[in-house]
C-alpha cells in the first residue's frame, strides 16, 4: 500500500532534544550558546523525531509539518493551508500532537501566509510573556476558553481529514489536563494514548529517555514514543477492517 503519514504539532513532534553530540558537549562546557546548539542540531531533529519511527512502523512516507513553539492554532494552519494534494497515496494518516492550550498564533506576513508567529506564556520575564498574559486576560476568559480554542482547531483538522478521506489521530504532547479537555472534545479511539494523560507520561520519568538540556525526549525517548504511537495506529487500523 502506498501510504503517507502527516504529522503536526510543536517541538515534541519536530524532534527538539536530539542535539548534535559535539555541539551538546560545547554547550555544556560554555563554549556554545543555546541558539548555536539549536541551529546546529536542526537536521537531527527530523532524523530522530517520533514521526520518523511511527512512519517506519507503518511502512509510510513522512511529511512532518511540526515546528517548535507552535500553538495548536498554528499547527492546524500549517496543515489546512498547505496547498499540496496527496492523491497519489492510497492511504493518508494525519496525527496532531497537541501542545499547551495557552499558546496562540497570528499570521505575520500577507505575502507569505505560511509565516506564522506563535506566542507562549512560558517565557518568564519576557515581553512575550507580558503580551500573552494581556491577551489571555483580556481576550480569553480563562482556562476553559483555552480548551474551547484547542477543541475548535482539533475539530477543524478532524473535519478536514474526513473531507479528504484521511485517517485522523490525535494526542497531547505534555499537557496533562486532557480529562478536562475531553468534556469539550469527547475521547474516541482516535486518541493515541487512551490510558495516559499525555505522551510525556511514557518517558519523562526515565532519565535515559529525556534530554538533560531541555524538557524534551532524546533520541531514545522519541524512538519509544514513535513505536508506541505506530503500534497503536496499526492495531486500530487492523480493528477497523
Amino acid at each position: 500500500m502506498n501510504r503517507l503519514l502527516i504529522t503536526i504539532g510543536d517541538s515534541w513532534t519536530q524532534g527538539v532534544g536530539c542535539y548534535e553530540p559535539d555541539l551538546r558537549e560545547k554547550f555544556q562546557q560554555g563554549q556554545a550558546t543555546m541558539q548555536d546548539l539549536f541551529l546546529g542540531s536542526f537536521h537531527r531533529f527530523s532524523l530522530f523525531s517520533w514521526p520518523r519511527y511511527t512512519a517506519q512502523h507503518l511502512n509510510a512516507e513522512l511529511k512532518n509539518l511540526a515546528m517548535g513553539g507552535d500553538a495548536n492554532s498554528a499547527a492546524a494552519k500549517r496543515l489546512l493551508l498547505n496547498p499540496e494534494t496527496y492523491t497519489k497515496y492510497d492511504d493518508v494518516i494525519v496525527v496532531f500532537l497537541l501542545t499547551d492550550p495557552a499558546r496562540f498564533s497570528f499570521f505575520n506576513s500577507v505575502d507569505a501566509p505560511e509565516l506564522l508567529q506563535s506566542f507562549s506564556p512560558a517565557h518568564p520575564n519576557s515581553d512575550q510573556q507580558k503580551f500573552c498574559e494581556m491577551f489571555l486576560q483580556h481576550c480569553l476568559g480563562g482556562a476553559e476558553d483555552e480548551l474551547l480554542e484547542m477543541a475548535f482547531y482539533l475539530r477543524s483538522v478532524e473535519h478536514f481529514c474526513k473531507s479528504q478521506g484521511y485517517k485522523f489521530y490525535y494526542g497531547s504532547a505534555f499537557y496533562k489536563e486532557m480529562e478536562q479537555f475531553h468534556k469539550w472534545y469527547p475521547k474516541t479511539t482516535s486518541c493515541v494514548h487512551p490510558n495516559h494523560s499525555c505522551i510525556a507520561d511514557l518517558v519523562e520519568h526515565d532519565t535515559t529517555m529525556m534530554s538533560d538540556i531541555c524538557h524534551h525526549p532524546n533520541e531514545l525517548g522519541y524512538q519509544y514514543i514513535g513505536n508506541f504511537i505506530g503500534e497503536y495506529i496499526k492495531q486500530d487500523l487492523t480493528n477497523a477492517r
